[in-house]
């Protein structure tokens, strides 16, 4: 017995019209692309600043690890939003700010580096 979706009496004629993807939804998704190293952006001083007052401990470990995962989610959401793309076009934005956040906090990690490695107490 072969069952074919158009011979489906209790499908929603909505549901076989529009089998895709809700566009506001890929949006919300995407727009974790940014929100994610924002996220991480904020965490670097909250580092940079328990290496200046010598509290080095488990907290500056586990934030540099959060660190890092917001930047491995936000490149994975990123990778997402580009294969979306034609599924919405509204996502273009939030993925420029995207790439935009990451590599700020690309450049904040690298700055908060150099910071720890040349201050001179």
């Amino acid at each position: 017995m072969d069952t074919n979706s158009s011979d489906n009496p209790f499908e929603s004629p909505s549901a076989a019209s529009n089998p895709g993807v809700n566009a506001e939804l890929i949006i919300r998704r995407v727009s974790l692309a940014w929100l994610l190293p924002a996220i991480g952006i904020v965490m670097v001083p909250i580092v940079v600043a328990c290496h200046m007052f010598a509290t080095y401990s488990s907290l500056s470990i586990m934030l540099i690890c959060a660190i890092l995962f917001t930047m491995a989610a936000g490149l994975a959401v990123t990778l997402y939003g580009l294969l979306m793309i034609g599924a919405s076009p509204k996502v273009a934005t939030h993925l420029l700010i995207g790439i935009t956040t990451q590599v700020l906090l690309l450049l904040t990690i690298f700055g908060g580096i150099a910071f720890v490695m040349f201050s001179v107490w």
